[in-house]
């Protein structure tokens, strides 16, 4: 290298002081917006760097942290005041909305009122006046037509439901009507269409008495049958006539209804009625599984006593040979679990027996008192079997 090349220093550029200002402004913010604390791992070289006293240094930083903390304060309290500004007004605009709500439900419910008052005073009108009275409540309301006509066809929908005798969907017969001459008149017309025997007959037409059919043929018996209840209804309901002999509740519940409106129509239907019902009671019939139970358990309890095992109850049923109770649904034998199941929904479960009086010894069982409801409902009348009564006065 040859020892003629000089070295050329750039010539040093003087700072002003607005410069070293602003120098000593930016690296105290920079300082300043470190982690907490971190500024004092370097405030000491940066003053020497820039030529100032590390206490003044110090304090600028210190001043720049305490305005920016106090800037933060200031916003998070400005977001705060427009939060719970914001969720006044959104309470506000609420309490409005429900005011609103509040004063249109309540219209809609004086509206809805005065159009239920006036449709339940319509469905007694002849059709033929109901169109103009809906036009005139339409009127009124400030509502449209067809929208009233659909509320009204609702409302007898509905009121037709709830089998009030005073708002069928048919026009009531103008005038009175007769029970007799009614029973009369559908009883010929059942005839008409329909094969039976004259005690069936008898039955069927005191059945139609309480229902309402759909068929376009009994439009006129419908209308009488609108005024024959509201004529007669509370009448009928406070009568009692005699029931035939041998019928349990269930049977008499099931044609109390029939019998009284047979007992009002007078003439020959009360006893005509008398004799239907027990003809078509006593008829035939294949009893049900449950009930072959029953009528078996009735007579081991005649047999035995009060109180008998479920094992009693097995050994019994399977004690003939040829008992249907053999070949239980196809599945051999019955179990005593498969009989507590029969009985459950007759509300009967096995409880504590003792059947050899001992208190020392029990068993899994049934007492007679728990079957008396369901022998008088299910089984005819059995002189023999002890009620719970009898059981009482024995012990």
């Amino acid at each position: 290298m040859s020892n003629d090349k000089k070295v050329l220093d750039f010539p040093r550029v003087e700072v002003t002081s607005e410069e070293n200002a602003r120098r000593v402004m930016v690296e105290a913010t920079r300082l300043a917006s470190l982690a907490p604390g971190e500024w004092r791992l370097w405030i000491d070289r940066s003053a020497e760097r820039l030529g100032i006293p590390r206490p003044t240094l110090e304090d600028l930083i210190a001043a720049i942290i305490k305005d920016s903390e106090k800037k933060a304060r200031d916003a998070e309290t400005a977001a705060r005041r427009q939060e719970l500004a914001a969720r006044r007004e959104q309470e506000r605009k609420q309490r409005d909305q429900k005011r609103e709500q509040e004063r249109i439900d309540k219209t809609a419910k004086h509206k809805r009122k005065e159009k239920e008052k006036a449709f339940e005073s319509l469905i007694g009108l002849p059709s033929e006046q109901h169109q103009t009275r809906l036009a005139e409540l339409a009127k009124r309301l400030g509502e449209d037509v067809a929208a009233i006509s659909d509320d009204f066809t609702a409302f007898v929908g509905t009121e037709s439901r709830a089998a009030s005798p005073d708002s069928w969907n048919v026009e009531r017969w103008p005038d009175p009507v007769e029970t007799q001459a009614l029973l009369q008149r559908i009883s010929a017309k059942i005839s008409k269409y329909i094969v039976l025997r004259p005690e069936a007959v008898i039955a069927t037409v005191l059945w139609t008495m309480t229902a309402c059919t759909d068929d376009p043929e009994f439009s006129t018996i419908r209308r009488k049958l609108a005024r024959w209840a509201a004529d007669n209804v509370p009448i009928v309901k406070e009568l009692r006539p005699p029931q035939p002999p041998g019928f349990n509740n269930r049977l008499s519940a099931n044609w109390k209804p029939l019998l009284q409106i047979a007992q009002h129509a007078g003439g020959g239907w009360p006893e005509r009625a008398h004799r239907s019902a027990i003809y078509l009671s006593r008829a035939p019939y294949e009893p049900s599984v449950r009930v072959q139970l029953l009528a078996a358990l009735r007579a081991m309890f005649t047999k035995n006593g009060t109180e008998i095992t479920s094992e009693q109850v097995v050994q019994e049923l399977l004690a003939h040979p040829d008992s249907e109770w053999h070949e239980y649904r196809g599945r051999g034998p019955i179990t005593k679990n498969q009989v507590a199941a029969l009985l459950r929904d007759l509300d009967i479960r096995p409880v504590v027996v003792h059947p050899t009086k001992r208190s020392d010894f029990s068993r899994h069982g049934y007492r007679v008192a728990q079957f008396e409801d369901a022998f008088a409902r299910f089984l005819p009348h059995e002189p023999n079997i002890r009620t719970l009564k009898r059981g009482r006065e024995r012990t």
